[in-house]
């Protein structure tokens, strides 16, 4: 199960996000969804909930992501929906796969990278999702089944091999992951190379001394991607390297880029087929809309059309000394089908929501979000044309974010016995701003430190009159932290 931590990118976690797994997304059918839902579809979408990839190339796949019950009924409901429903649906697939080949030969039993990749080379892409929400796309088990015969009696699946691909990625604490992300204000170019190393996953009972020598073809499925060398050994447990270049100047929209280097074998006999991928070596660039004192710290989208189902993905670049951001939602007056959305930080939580717009009620929602609860770096704001409700017509939006150019700095001191709050409030923009600030005091604050001797620490805690609520907080060291299994905090009175 990829997890339903949807829908922003960056939301696939472990165990789903593990390089050997076959991680699967959900996807909500037309006929589920009009049957069960009451959806205004006219075509196969993707759950909202569904986790996405970013730093990892996952899912892998999508499946059907909602389950009825007939005898017991689920908790509350015949229905469920959630990625935990699409990952049986692919675990079925798998097996009536294997109980296929088990007919033909009952001693041929493919690896679990070789299932993996025959899921996704023959898997059917959703249109107008991007691959890191989707994966290769929708599980057909006919073609995966028909893969796996052709790999067989080739000799592709006998010496099949899995690899290791690392490179530099900004999102990772170590600089290091296995696919190219830039979620930064920065978009790399043509001086910029992109270094890939490859080097052969080799089973444990397998020993250094195995020969092994292949050469691989190189071929970038994106314009704005190019490599360097056109063709790659990897000889034994050596590593092999792979320069990309990308080129700036078809990247200067903002939006979400995402390609790949696909890998096949050289050969002199001719070209391997489109579906014999050795690997992958995967770049995803997301550029991101800025903002300027030029135009009053805002950022516009141009017109914007998007089907009942789908969602539409956009970029900002907070400016130091924003304080609060502002998203305006406008939608054409008449348009019957509502648009709405979420607000997410840079790694993939949800910050707020987009209020609701709908050309025939409320044509223009604004939200407001506080910079502390985005966070910094770039963040990503998703919008969705909502089946659930209205025609399920197509619906024209913009999407307009503007920075409220303020910084507040409290600074509490004492004096004559007395504590005062004392506020040092900046503008950060270039035009005069005029208002007031009204600040509430909801609570204080102390921190004790103390040092566990064995396995138990005991300290008092005292309520005070007009305390109205007492919050604890426990928290380690990395260190004390990890010599631990299971940490209890109990409350006494």
């Amino acid at each position: 199960s990829a997890g339903n931590e949807g829908p922003g990118i960056s939301t696939t976690g472990i165990p789903a996000s593990a390089r050997r797994i076959i991680t699967v997304g959900a996807m909500l059918p037309r006929g589920i969804g009009r049957d069960s839902y009451g959806a205004a579809l006219d075509r196969d979408v993707l759950w909202d909930f569904s986790s996405r990839g970013g730093e990892v190339d996952k899912p892998d796949v999508v499946a059907p992501g909602t389950a009825i019950s007939t005898v017991p009924t689920f908790e509350h409901d015949a229905r469920a929906s959630g990625t935990s429903m699409a990952s049986p649906w692919a675990a079925g697939v798998v097996s009536v796969i294997l109980s296929a080949l088990k007919q033909e030969d009952s001693l041929w039993v493919p690896t679990q990278g070789l299932m993996r990749r025959a899921l996704r080379q023959s898997a059917v892409p959703l249109p107008g999702i991007l691959p890191v929400e989707q994966g290769a796309g929708v599980i057909d088990v006919r073609r995966a089944l028909a893969l796996l015969r052709r790999w067989r009696a080739s000799g592709f699946a006998a010496d099949v091999q899995e690899y290791v691909v690392r490179t530099f990625s900004p999102n990772y604490p170590d600089k290091s992951g296995p696919v190219a992300f830039f979620r930064t204000p920065f978009t790399p170019g043509s001086d910029w190379r992109q270094t890939f190393t490859i080097t052969r996953d080799e089973p444990r009972w397998q020993t250094r001394e195995t020969e092994f020598f292949r050469a691989f073809t190189l071929q970038p499925n994106v314009p704005w991607m190019k490599t360097v060398q056109k063709t790659i050994y990897l000889r034994n447990s050596g590593v092999a390297e792979v320069d990309v270049q990308y080129d700036r100047e078809q990247l200067r929209q903002p939006g979400i880029y995402t390609g790949r280097v696909v890998a096949r074998r050289a050969s002199a006999k001719g070209k391997s087929a489109d579906e014999d991928v050795e690997f992958e070596l995967v770049s995803t660039i997301i550029v991101p809309y800025s903002f300027s004192p030029e135009k009053d710290f805002t950022a516009t989208t141009p017109p914007q059309q998007i089907e009942a189902g789908l969602t539409r993905r956009f970029y900002f670049a907070p400016p130091a000394g924003a304080m609060a951001m502002t998203f305006t939602l406008s939608t054409p007056k008449g348009g019957r089908t509502p648009v709405s959305g979420w607000v997410m930080d840079r790694n993939g939580y949800n910050a707020g929501y987009l209020s609701r717009a709908k050309g025939t009620d409320r044509a223009e929602a604004s939200t407001t979000i506080e910079a502390s609860a985005l966070g910094d770096g770039v963040i990503e704001v998703v919008v969705q044309a909502d089946p659930m409700e209205g025609a399920g017509e197509p619906v024209e939006f913009t999407l307009a974010a503007s920075c409220m150019m303020l910084t507040v700095k409290p600074e509490v001191f004492a004096e004559q016995g007395k504590r005062f709050l004392q506020l040092q409030v900046m503008n950060t923009g270039e035009k005069p701003m005029e208002g007031s600030f009204q600040y509430t005091v909801k609570g204080y604050g102390r921190v004790h430190r103390r040092t566990m001797e064995g396995d138990t620490l005991t300290m008092p805690l005292t309520i005070w009159k007009g305390d109205g609520a007492l919050w604890v907080t426990p928290k380690f060291t990395p260190e004390g932290y990890m010599k631990s299994t299971d940490i209890l905090a109990r409350i006494v009175d």
